[in-house]
């Protein structure tokens, strides 16, 4: 505890990490993948544009899930794929690089020292990015909160009591 502070929470995306940099990275996973297995879809949808527009007319189709992005690319890719097998496969390309992101210099280090001084570090999120899954930074927080598992994005208070309830 650092005065009466108990526990700070950090945005990721260029917060932690360049967000262009890292979605740009995942997209060609994703791109790869998809002409891999569906190369008439990669061909049609595969660039970031296209996909985009994709995922647009997902989120108009489903407004209730429109902030959780794993559903929407999920069945974004579904709908382009017309194959949920395909589409988990190469949702699962896309998020394991997702997941792999270029850390700031010294952003790894901070979180470190702020919890080695008795701070609790707390993440929040609008995407759909894993940190419990994301080597370095796991072992420096300790707890998560999504959209997806708020039920709406930022600035809609579920997220920051969700916040709150699991800071202790």
């Amino acid at each position: 505890v650092i005065g009466s502070v108990r526990c700070v929470v950090f945005d990721l995306d260029d917060t932690l990490w360049n967000t262009i940099q890292t979605l740009s990275a995942a997209h060609e996973a994703m791109e790869a993948s998809l002409a891999e297995l569906h190369p008439q879809a990669a061909a049609k949808y595969g660039s970031s544009e296209s996909f985009r527009e994709e995922m647009k007319k997902t989120m108009e189709e489903n407004p209730e899930k429109k902030h959780d992005f794993t559903f929407v690319r999920l069945a974004t890719l579904t709908r382009i794929a017309g194959s949920e097998d395909i589409a988990h496969r190469v949702f699962e390309d896309w998020f394991a690089r997702r997941n792999s992101p270029v850390f700031f210099p010294g952003a790894l280090e901070a979180l470190a020292a702020l919890r080695k001084a008795g701070l609790r570090i707390g993440t929040l999120t609008d995407g759909n990015s894993d940190p419990a899954r994301m080597e370095g930074l796991r072992d420096v927080i300790d707890f998560c909160v999504s959209a997806a598992e708020a039920g709406a994005a930022k600035p809609d208070g579920r997220m920051f009591q969700l916040c709150e309830a699991k800071s202790g």
